[in-house]
């Protein structure tokens, strides 16, 4: 008689749901913070591009050295890396954001921030109830 497939925890997917959720509310915040940056003038290309190169270059050092020094580990130093340029390139962007559209890029990324951070301990509450 075959028994039938029994799915551990460990068979299922890591990617959920409201990871999914996550990644396109990160995208839309995002995007809407760095949409100011079409509509103003003083902001050039080359401008740009030497902030994004500038915080990328930081970013990606601070991830390997805290890959490698804190966590002692090859493969998070790699990892570091790549997430210290995703973040150094979005913040070096957002460094080039005009006063004036300071206070409503602020309201939107801390409202998305938290509204996050909500919806991650709603599904992780959720998930320890199951």
């Amino acid at each position: 008689m075959v028994e039938p497939a029994v799915r551990h925890a460990s068979d299922r997917s890591p990617i959920t749901l409201a990871f999914l959720f996550y990644l396109v509310t990160f995208g839309g915040i995002v995007s809407a913070c760095l949409r100011t940056l079409l509509d103003n003038d003083a902001v050039s290309t080359l401008s740009l591009q030497m902030a994004m190169t500038v915080c990328g270059g930081i970013g990606m050092v601070i991830g390997f050295l805290l890959g490698l020094l804190r966590f002692r580990s090859w493969e998070l130093a790699g990892s570091g890396t790549v997430g210290g340029l995703c973040v150094g390139l979005i913040a070096g962007a957002l460094t080039l954001i005009s006063a004036p559209n300071f206070l409503q890029i602020n309201l939107i990324a801390c409202t998305g921030g938290w509204l996050m951070i909500v919806a991650m301990c709603l599904a992780a509450r959720r998930k320890t109830q199951l």
